[in-house]
């Protein structure tokens, strides 16, 4: 019988009273999933903060993230805890090219759809969302992986603002457009492909 090989991972997101001291944080919330999971080791673990040029509410300096996260996943590594660890590649741009161009993280999750494809193509001046920046170009051409989020823009591209009563009822956009509405509005500009079959 032929059986899947699933790889497992996990994040930690730091609050702003644990900045004082990430390492103990970040191995506190290792243990922890470790510990929910009934599992010695993990393969993939990630930082979940957004990443900035400076430290404020979940958003921590990329300085930061190379200095004081990197050595503490570098060490848990060591100890046979995980096997890869990443980031989620959310916040300011110019510093995640940054920590993504330090070579120090396996993957990076990386916001990717039809409504922002700017991690990946190159996007008017005056585009709606974030721009990326070919964010996934970066990350290919340093050898890190990655993982797409978002892919269907937190469920904008179904073109309908109504909401399944089991689903999250307020999506707040990431990297797209101002408002869910407004992600919607762009999305049905797709609907003459999708009505064509293309």
């Amino acid at each position: 019988k032929l059986k899947p090989k699933a790889s497992l991972g996990t994040k930690v997101r730091l609050k702003e009273h644990e900045y004082s001291g990430v390492g103990a944080a970040i191995r506190a919330s290792c243990e922890a999933s470790l510990k929910r999971l009934a599992m010695d080791s993990v393969d993939l673990f990630q930082l979940h903060n957004r990443i900035g040029a400076k430290t404020s509410g979940d958003m921590m300096s990329a300085d930061l993230v190379l200095n004081e996260v990197v050595p503490t996943f570098q060490k848990l590594k060591q100890e046979g805890k995980i096997r890869w660890f990443g980031i989620t590649a959310l916040g300011e741009t110019e510093q995640l090219h940054r920590v993504v161009k330090s070579g120090a993280f396996d993957t990076a999750q990386v916001c990717y759809n039809a409504l922002n494809p700017s991690a990946d193509a190159d996007v008017a001046p005056k585009f709606a969302g974030q721009n990326y920046a070919r964010l996934m170009t970066t990350a290919k051409a340093g050898g890190m992986g990655t993982i797409g989020i978002r892919v269907l823009a937190g469920g904008a591209l179904s073109g309908s603002e109504a909401r399944h009563p089991l689903n999250v009822q307020v999506v707040e956009p990431i990297g797209s457009g101002a408002d869910f509405r407004e992600d919607v509005g762009r999305a049905l500009q797709f609907k003459a492909l999708i009505d064509d079959g293309v």
